[in-house]
């Protein structure tokens, strides 16, 4: 990750204690229960703020589900625009344009199903926060998606592992 990383209310805190322990590098936080905070990039942040008044709480609502739903996942900016990873795969991102946004899904049709047919994204033109799905519908969505990595890595792993031993 090029950009630097945001963490939540006692991050000083934390950053100062990492400094004395002489682990400042933010890729030491890989992991959740070693901070307790979600990985927040700042070009995400900077994203948000420069869209559309209409956009940014709509953004804002998005990004805090996606994170709720899977503590694991962390913020990259693809194409331009905010997307969402889980063990390096992509889950899910997002878009603001100039009058809706889009939440949209890696392999989509296997996670939410058929597209509408306006937008970009897997839930139509989204125009306000009144006009999301429900939240749990969207976490539903997010732990589909990195179930469906979780089952797909696992076996490529294995895989990969029994040629190594093969070979040697």
């Amino acid at each position: 990750m090029t950009g630097s990383v945001e963490h939540g209310l006692n991050s000083g805190y934390i950053w100062f204690v990492l400094c004395l322990s002489g682990t400042r590098n933010a890729a030491h936080w890989t992991s959740r229960t070693e901070v307790n905070h979600v990985k927040r990039d700042s070009r995400v942040t900077a994203y948000i703020r420069g869209r559309a008044p209409f956009a940014r709480p709509i953004l804002t609502r998005l990004r805090a589900v996606i994170h709720d739903a899977e503590p694991a996942i962390e913020e990259s900016i693809r194409w331009g625009m905010p997307t969402f990873l889980y063990r390096g795969k992509i889950v899910c991102g997002l878009g603001a344009f100039k009058a809706h946004c889009a939440l949209w899904f890696r392999d989509g049709n296997s996670v939410v199903g058929a597209k509408p047919g306006v937008g970009m994204g897997h839930f139509g033109r989204l125009t306000s926060v009144d006009g999301l799905p429900p939240a749990a519908t969207i976490a539903g969505y997010v732990r589909k998606a990195t179930t469906r990595i979780d089952e797909t890595a696992v076996p490529g792993r294995a895989a990969a592992q029994a040629r190594r031993t093969a070979r040697a």
